[in-house]
């Protein structure tokens, strides 16, 4: 008989050998409730969502939050079934985050697949469900402001302006 698997030896897994939101290789970090492993840059930002969207711990530190339920969850989801299902209506121009990106991207994908759930397949839809619509690449060049937060004062905002447009033509 085989021991049972431990929590290393799940994120161990070539399906968990990268984090679930940057690709960053060797994960340490989990979060229990969405079943995923993450690197220590992502589960930062996964922590500031609150726990009522993803409750962090660490795969190596914490030893008594794995009970034999959380274990057989990560097990059956993991990072490849949730990108599945957390990705499943990603725009491929929406910007994916890689383990050189800053955290204001990471931020931006992390709060889209997690709390706005914007990405999630029909079946999986909630109340506040965005119009799919917005997942088409325009045809018309689109110009705007971005707000984006001060690096050195958080409660000050910069504008900055963007262009979003289509390269087949």
């Amino acid at each position: 008989m085989t021991a049972p698997l431990t929590m290393r030896d799940i994120a161990k897994l070539p399906e968990n050998a990268q984090c679930a939101d940057c690709d960053e290789q060797a994960p340490e970090w989990a979060s229990l409730n969405l079943g995923i492993f993450l690197c220590i840059k992502c589960a930062g930002i996964h922590r500031n969502l609150g726990v009522e969207h993803s409750k962090v711990r660490s795969i190596k530190l914490d030893t008594t939050c794995w009970d034999v339920d959380s274990i057989q969850h990560m097990q059956n989801m993991g990072n490849a079934r949730a990108k599945e299902i957390y990705e499943y209506r990603a725009p491929k121009f929406y910007i994916r985050p890689s383990e050189a990106d800053t955290p204001v991207i990471r931020e931006n994908w992390i709060r889209a697949k997690y709390v706005r759930r914007e990405f999630l397949p029909k079946e999986y839809s909630y109340e506040k469900a965005v119009d799919p619509s917005i997942y088409q690449m325009p045809q018309a060049v689109l110009e705007d402001f971005l707000s984006k937060r001060s690096p050195r004062n958080e409660n000050k905002w910069q504008k900055r302006w963007f262009c979003l447009h289509s390269n087949s033509r």
